[in-house]
């Protein structure tokens, strides 16, 4: 190789040839920075709507539980109004026996 100057253009090609090449980089460095906010967008929704869910099931449950009490205060008062029931039959057919 000879000598080489500032005002050589073989400095200048391999400049450029360099820069080219390290271009393309840059693009993809901003293209990860973007896909990395776009990430941290998507993990923010993920999360907040993974808590709404939660947060839907805990009062599934609890409806659910409610509807269980109120079942089973709905049978015991029929179980106790029928009992009232027979027992005012019973009542009924014993003072008519007496009579008969």
């Amino acid at each position: 190789m000879g000598e080489v100057r500032w005002t050589d253009d073989r400095v200048d090609d391999a400049m450029e040839a360099i820069w080219r090449e390290i271009m393309p980089m840059t693009e993809v460095r901003e293209k990860v920075i973007r896909f990395e906010g776009k990430l941290d967008r998507t993990t923010e929704l993920v999360e907040g709507l993974s808590a709404q869910l939660q947060d839907r099931e805990t009062k599934r449950e609890k409806e659910l539980e409610d509807q269980g009490k109120e079942r089973r205060t709905a049978r015991r008062w029929a179980a106790g109004s029928g009992l009232t029931a027979l027992g005012i039959i019973l009542t009924a057919i014993g003072l008519l026996a007496d009579k008969a």
